[in-house]
């Protein structure tokens, strides 16, 4: 630990804020790890700018909602595919940006002969005269939408033929760069040509290289000598033991031969205002449980030991008390044993994006005669081969509704029709589709919503609890995080060549930095029975120094009670 940063924090944490304020520099670059205070930095610069014309992108919605709370008086604040959108709507009209834009596209290829599938990689690795691209861009234009990795590459190549596309701004900041793939580093290398930028990023967290992103990208800025470099040392939201972990951890990964390449930077607790919480979890707790459900009965226990300050501060602050991070089947039977018992329970799992009738009904009641509306009702009301013959019939980019049956036309209208109502009623509603073979019931929750006198009010004196993935814990914070599945060859889990790779290694730091009071990492002897097989502990486990840890060594379930005890007495 560097000793001299330990002492006077407030004073030096300032300097290196006023550092980065002082700059006139027009590009300018931090690299500073999790919970060092960047959003701050942020809305500290545009204060200075005095300047309401001001951008600042991520690529994580959270955080957009952090930032637009904290600072969006100040600058607009987007998602890179928002902004994107957003561009492409005001300056060459009309576009929608759909989530499920991609998946309805694949289906249109294959009913029309081309079988493209690998749209995304195409976009995000930029490929050159590529006819999935242009096949894309051609739907996209007759559906008069946009998905997330085709807005980029519309706002790309227009801005590299006409610079006025790109608005001027007094600054541009772009949080997370280590997130972004090829398609949105060529961007921000067009948006940084006109604008003054300041970038930052955190080579540890780069988590996302199955969207083709790169540390690499963020190390290529570092290095290249046309960047003011800063730092933001202090991390403010850790307990010191958690840091002190992390960095370990760190140090030897890069000593066994991972992280090569990795920017180094000071990365120390702020002591200051930590005091209580330091005091009360000296320790990251870990354990082996016997089984899944065991670990269920784990967490349960320690949440009910959660003191009734740091609930209150949870909600008042606005972020889950307790969050779990672990894969898809650990979770599902936490979950489950967990919402028994809870009700502020919020299990948060990404799902590929698909449309339904509902997304169709919502985008007719705005745009009537919609052809990515009346295309989706069309995916639901015909068979493959009608649908097909249609399809091919809008190549020409003649209206699809044109083509559609009649019968299915006024069907829907009057649905949609009835939709529209101030006034609605849900017998008529009953009465239209009733012979009609369709799941309708998400659209009676939509349009037909129970009172909220039905619904129960939350019990505000429960703890909050999110359940997700490695994934999406990114841009969260709790003051408990339990870490499950740390068992040998799941977390980690092993490359082709038996090792551990860096994606491995950084999903472990987000999930452990994520952590305000206290960490606990558990792993699994058994999934459900001794019958299925013995797990042996993650080889994370082993990298955390044995005197940051209280650990219960294996412990059966009738034990856990006097473990948890031992923790909080």
């Amino acid at each position: 630990m560097t000793d001299d940063l330990l002492n006077d924090q407030e004073l030096k944490r300032t300097k290196y804020l006023q550092l980065i304020l002082d700059s006139n520099a027009p590009k300018k670059l931090i690299v500073s790890g999790p919970g060092t205070g960047k959003t701050y930095t942020f809305k500290q610069i545009f204060q200075t700018s005095q300047s309401s014309n001001n951008l600042a992108l991520t690529f994580i919605n959270k955080l957009v909602n952090d930032m637009d709370t904290d600072f969006g008086n100040f600058a607009e604040v987007k998602t890179f595919h928002a902004y994107c959108k957003k561009l492409l709507h005001e300056k060459r009209g009309g576009f929608e940006l759909y989530p499920f834009l991609t998946q309805i596209v694949i289906e249109d290829s294959n009913f029309l002969g081309y079988h493209f599938s690998d749209f995304t990689n195409h976009f995000q690795l930029l490929k050159k005269d590529s006819q999935q691209i242009l096949f894309y861009i051609n739907r996209g234009d007759y559906y008069n939408a946009v998905c997330f990795d085709d807005s980029v590459y519309r706002v790309l190549k227009i801005s590299e033929t006409d610079p006025d596309f790109i608005p001027r701004y007094d600054q541009i900041i772009i949080d997370e760069f280590q997130d972004f793939n090829p398609l949105e580093v060529a961007l921000i290398d067009e948006l940084e040509k006109y604008n003054p930028i300041l970038i930052t990023g955190d080579d540890d967290q780069a988590i996302y290289s199955l969207r083709n992103s790169s540390p690499n990208y963020l190390r290529e800025k570092y290095y290249s000598n046309t960047y003011e470099k800063f730092e933001l040392p202090f991390c403010s939201r850790c307990p010191k033991v958690v840091v002190d972990a992390t960095k370990f951890f760190i140090k030897t990964v890069i000593s066994n031969g991972g992280f090569q390449g990795r920017i180094n930077r000071k990365f120390v607790p702020y002591l200051e205002g930590n005091v209580v919480t330091n005091s009360r979890y000296p320790k990251i707790v870990t354990s082996q449980i016997s089984t899944i459900h065991g670990v269920g009965n784990f967490i349960k226990a320690s949440i009910e030991k959660i003191p009734a300050d740091e609930i209150k501060e949870a909600n008042e602050e606005g972020y889950p008390c307790v969050l779990v991070v672990g894969k898809r089947q650990h979770l599902n039977p936490i979950y489950k044993k967990l919402s028994k018992h809870y009700s502020r329970i919020d299990y948060s799992f990404s799902e590929e994006c698909s449309y339904s009738l509902l997304d169709a009904y919502k985008i007719i009641l705005r745009k009537p005669n919609s052809n990515i509306g009346w295309r989706i009702i069309a995916s639901y009301m015909l068979d493959q081969d009608e649908l097909k013959s249609i399809l091919l019939k809008t190549i020409d980019f003649t209206p699809l509704i044109n083509h559609l049956p009649a019968k299915i036309i006024e069907q829907h209208r009057s649905i949609i029709d009835l939709l529209s109502n101030d006034s609605l009623n849900r017998e008529e509603f009953n009465d239209l589709i009733e012979n009609i073979d369709i799941d309708f019931d998400p659209i009676i929750e939509y349009f037909f919503p129970k009172d909220l006198e039905d619904e129960a009010e939350p019990d505000y004196s429960e703890p909050s609890i999110m359940l997700t993935s490695f994934e999406g814990c990114k841009g969260l914070s709790a003051c408990h995080v339990f870490i499950v599945g740390l068992n040998e060859g799941n977390v980690p889990k092993l490359n082709e060549e038996n090792r551990i790779s860096d994606i491995e290694v950084s999903k472990f730091i987000v999930a452990m930095t994520r952590t305000r009071k206290l960490l606990y990492l558990l792993s699994n002897k058994y999934h459900y029975n001794p019958q299925s097989g013995q797990n042996r502990i993650s080889p994370f486990l082993r990298m955390i120094p044995n005197n940051l840890k209280v650990s219960s060594g294996y412990i059966k379930t009738e034990n856990i009670p006097i473990f948890i005890d031992r923790i909080f007495n």
